[in-house]
């Protein structure tokens, strides 16, 4: 989901429910709705993450939860808040190739009315890329090995030059070569590079 505050901040939020189906769906609809709604307010990563964490534990959900990602930035200085609650890793490539793992937060949703969570600042500078993806990326099996992290980072640092645009479709022709099985979990790729 990618939406933008009153203030001009850029909202980007990435989530992925445990199990399929009818109730993994609507739990991810509610989840939606909830970041619609605390996601423009003006506070804190950590703090709208805890009040969305709150409010899905207090649905009726059977077993679910939610690893899930918020991340805001204001375009014009490059300042980023985030907190991740249980997801892959935030993965911030910075112009020169170097990769930092974005992972503070707590955990997944709706597992704990009481948990708390963290967040973390940083800033994006000219010609830095910004990866968050749910695990179909990365456990992607052919025979006995997986996709994984180091193939994905290898292949983000190799082209993070190139556009958004194409460097998403250069991961995701990857991804579905690695094996000739169709897509079989949720995959999904969000990319942002400040320019």
């Amino acid at each position: 989901m990618i939406a933008r505050t009153p203030w001009g901040e850029l909202v980007f939020a990435i989530g992925d429910v445990s199990g399929k189906g009818v109730s993994g769906a609507i739990l991810m609809a509610n989840l939606q709705a909830l970041v619609r709604g605390e996601g423009k307010r003006r506070e804190p990563a950590e703090k709208i993450v805890g009040r969305i964490n709150t409010r899905l534990c207090e649905m009726e959900k059977p077993d679910r939860f939610v690893t899930f990602g918020f991340v805001r930035i204001d375009p014009l200085t490059g300042n980023l808040g985030y907190c991740n609650a249980g997801h892959t890793s935030f993965v911030l490539v910075r112009s020169g190739g170097e990769i930092e793992e974005l992972s503070i937060g707590g955990l997944p949703l709706g597992i704990m009315t009481e948990a708390t969570y963290a967040g973390a600042k940083t800033t994006m500078r000219s010609g830095d890329l910004l990866m968050l993806y749910t695990d179909g990326i990365t456990e992607r099996w052919s025979n006995q090995e997986m996709f994984g992290e180091a193939r994905l980072y290898e292949l983000v640092s190799k082209h993070q030059r190139k556009s958004a645009q194409a460097l998403k479709e250069i991961i995701l022709a990857a991804v579905k070569g690695f094996s000739s099985t169709p897509l079989d979990d949720d995959t999904s790729l969000l990319l942002i590079k400040m320019l």
